[in-house]
This record gives C-alpha cells, sequence and structure tokens, in this order.
C-alpha cells in the first residue's frame, strides 16, 4: 500500500489506534491515515479507517487507503 507506520497506541482496554502516512513524492503531498480497532466481543471488532490527504488541494493523493487495507487485514485473519 506505500504506507508506513509511525504509531501505534492503546486508547483503552479495548481499543487501539495505529498512524500511517504515505510520504510526499512527485505528484502528491502525501496522505495520513489513522485506524482504530475496538473489541466489541470475543468474536466481533470494529475497524474504522481514515484517511486525509496533507494538503486540501493535492488532488493526486490517494485518498483511500481503505479497500487494500482490509483485503490484506483480511488474508491474515483466515
Amino acid at each position: 500500500m506505500g504506507l508506513k507506520v509511525v504509531e501505534t497506541y492503546k486508547i483503552d482496554d479495548s481499543s487501539s489506534a495505529i498512524i500511517a502516512k504515505e510520504g510526499m513524492n512527485a505528484v502528491s503531498y502525501g496522505v495520513l491515515v489513522r485506524v482504530v480497532t475496538q473489541k466489541i466481543s470475543e468474536n466481533e471488532t470494529s475497524v474504522r479507517f481514515l484517511t486525509k490527504r496533507r494538503l486540501a488541494t493535492n488532488v493526486f493523493a490517494e485518498g483511500d487507503f481503505s479497500q487494500p487495507f482490509f483485503w490484506n487485514l483480511e488474508g491474515k485473519l483466515k
């Protein structure tokens, strides 16, 4: 996906967060990504995914990393 994890932390006993970024390149100023996981039950976890372009007018930045992230996560959980 081209993302680099810059920080991971526990929010509380059932929630954690991952902060990642895609760096600047020839056509983009980069993207910031935040993933929050929250344990709902023993067999259920909620995952929220937020992406934000580092510069609002940066039309070339990848705007949504969620689909490849969830494909990768699904593959690891099988």
